[in-house]
């Protein structure tokens, strides 16, 4: 036998110790989930050990995200068709995934897909491939979905109770802004904020603020008199939420939650200075924090703003006024940010009971 297998069947042996040491650490009260959520540019796996009873996490065993660029190919096909190369890696990146899963000894697997994904208009046919290949199905969650599943997922990362609870999340640009809360019937009441969306506002104060020219994208440096023009614009937006988000921010027996990228990166690490690190344990905001943030971004152009985020600092200053703007205009105090994503959220979901 050539040294390269003996070294092959050895690292084997080790991970399957591995494993086999992290089941002891299990027990009958809980259950491993495996998620797979084929997301729009990232295909994610989260393996985690649920409390299935208080429906509480208890221990993350495993992430990972691979590159599918199912969005991207999306933006570019006429027919709104998943080419047979795109579906062919994301069946690969499923079977492999599923076998990490299947090492875990996870109880139940599930993959899941966004409502974005879902316009594709093969679809069906690509679900039909995976069920074939993988014997997975796939689940597309809807967007009238997606908010239930998020604020049960929210109340496993936080002490604040469901009826107390007003959920914010921040969108980029196709994904809306949106407000998750219950009313006191403990109906669900989700609203939409197209216009307030990480880009689309960008663009707003580049186009109707600073008069700039289309070829311009990003707002920065922003003056003081840009910061203020755009934050009356927030506050506008925020004066016409319906009256049930009102009262349930001005109630002060409730919380605001804040979740998703942008609050953990864009307003929670730079806020509060440090990297996302344990990502898990929720971060207290507040308002002061935020109006003093505002005032240090005032004249800083991107190559600046660069230095403190990976990724599009032209959105660094605009995001942060969305969410002074709001917090002003609502009488908002603090917010309390978490890390979570419809990943994590599927690993609450009612398809695993």
């Amino acid at each position: 036998m050539s040294k390269k297998k003996y070294l092959f069947l050895f690292i084997v042996f080790v991970f399957g110790l591995f494993i086999s040491f992290i089941q002891m650490g299990t027990n009958s009260d809980t259950e491993i989930r495996a998620v797979i959520d084929l997301g729009r540019s990232y295909t994610h796996l989260k393996i985690a050990e649920i409390n299935p009873k208080s429906n509480k996490l208890v221990k993350m065993l495993f992430q990972q995200s691979v590159a599918v660029p199912y969005q991207q190919q999306l933006l570019i096909a006429k027919n709104k068709n998943l080419n047979p190369s795109i579906i062919e890696h994301g069946i690969r990146t499923i079977q492999q995934m599923k076998e990490t899963a299947n090492l875990y000894k996870a109880n139940k697997i599930i993959v899941v897909a966004s409502h974005v994904l879902g316009t594709a208009a093969n679809i069906q046919d690509f679900s039909n491939k995976i069920k074939q290949k993988t014997g997975l199905g796939l689940k597309v969650i809807t967007k009238d979905e997606s908010p239930q599943i998020i604020l049960e997922a929210a109340l496993s990362l936080t002490s604040v109770a469901k009826e107390n609870a007003v959920l914010w999340y921040l969108g980029q640009s196709e994904d809306e802004t949106k407000l998750i809360t219950l009313d006191k019937n403990k109906q669900l009441k989700v609203d939409y904020d197209k216009d307030l969306t990480a880009i689309i506002f960008k663009d707003y104060i580049t186009k109707n603020i600073q008069k700039k020219t289309p070829a311009v994208s990003s707002p920065n440096p922003m003056s003081a008199e840009d910061i203020s023009k755009a934050l009356d614009f927030v506050k506008q937006n925020a004066s016409k939420l319906p009256s049930i988000f009102k009262e349930k921010i001005g109630d002060k027996n409730n919380s605001v939650i804040a979740y998703g990228k942008l609050f953990q990166y864009y307003i929670k690490d730079l806020v509060l200075g440090f990297p996302a690190d344990n990502g898990s344990t929720p971060k207290i905001i507040t308002r002061k924090q935020v109006e003093v943030f505002l005032g240090q971004l005032k004249g800083q152009d991107d190559a600046n703003l660069s230095q403190s985020v990976e990724l599009y600092p032209e959105i660094v200053v605009s995001n942060v006024i969305i969410v002074l703007g709001f917090m002003q205009e609502l009488g908002i105090e603090q917010i309390e940010v978490i890390e979570l994503n419809e990943t994590y959220a599927s690993l609450f979901s009612a398809d695993f009971n």
